[in-house]
């Protein structure tokens, strides 16, 4: 979830928003948690559709206000504005689980706002942050999943198709749990959290071979667990027009 942002002000600069305090834009975004962003507008209409048109609609006001607490804080706009300017995202004093989630969050706002440059660049991050292990391959799953990214999804199952849960099962998004000694990717054994945000079709073309899924498994059981996540997505796809979102018809 988003940091405690209760103390922000007009006023409030922190390590979030110093970056864009530009004196000449003429733009200010203002998170859902109160911090704001000076920015160009012009910047907005090159890398999101959304802002572009709500730029174009707007009045005379020079201010976007964010409401979402959960897609809009001041955490995700600064991510966000780093992928689009080019800035290397700070990533230090964010824990794994942490990172996890707000990468979902990150996901679902570049889906809301249609920044397909941003978008991805983000793709490319997640590549390299699942294979260093800074973000788990659960949760990059997830959200290459949300983002309808099949192959980012066989990267992830890839590098942790053998790591185990080690906690007991949980719904909570922040507490990365689910049966101890099951694999990340039997969904059997998964937390609730992880059913509820991968979307139908992704669940069921993994959940199809969870039964081959299990402890010593031999490189040539986890290509034939990859080829079959990647066929039966394949069919599950055709049998909903390509809309990964939508139910599944038996």
């Amino acid at each position: 979830m988003p940091s405690d942002t209760s103390e922000n002000t007009p006023d409030t600069i922190n390590n979030l928003n110093r970056r864009y305090q530009d004196e000449d834009a003429d733009i200010i975004l203002v998170a859902s948690d109160g911090l704001r962003f000076r920015v160009h507008s012009y910047q907005l209409r090159a890398h999101s559709s959304v802002f572009r048109s709500m730029l174009e609609l707007c009045d005379s006001s020079h201010e976007i206000i964010l409401t979402d607490d959960d897609i809009e804080a001041s955490d995700i706009v600064c991510l966000y504005l780093d992928l689009s300017m080019g800035h290397e995202p700070d990533l230090e004093a964010t824990g794994m689980v942490q990172l996890g989630i707000r990468c979902r969050r990150l996901g679902d706002f570049l889906a809301k706002y249609d920044a397909a440059s941003a978008k991805q660049t983000f793709i490319y991050a997640l590549y390299r942050w699942v294979e260093l292990e800074i973000v788990s391959s659960e949760r990059v799953f997830v959200v290459a999943a949300r983002m309808d990214n099949r192959d980012l999804c066989i990267a992830a199952l890839k590098k942790g198709l053998s790591w185990e849960w080690k906690n007991v099962a949980s719904s909570d998004e922040e507490t990365q749990a689910g049966y101890a000694g099951h694999s990340i990717f039997d969904l059997s054994a998964a937390p609730l959290w992880m059913i509820k945000l991968t979307p139908p079709t992704y669940t069921l073309a993994l959940m199809r071979q969870c039964r081959k899924i299990g402890k010593g498994m031999s490189n040539e059981v986890k290509n034939g667990v990859i080829q079959g996540f990647r066929i039966e997505l394949d069919l599950l796809k055709e049998g909903t027009g390509g809309d990964s979102s939508k139910g599944i018809d038996i």
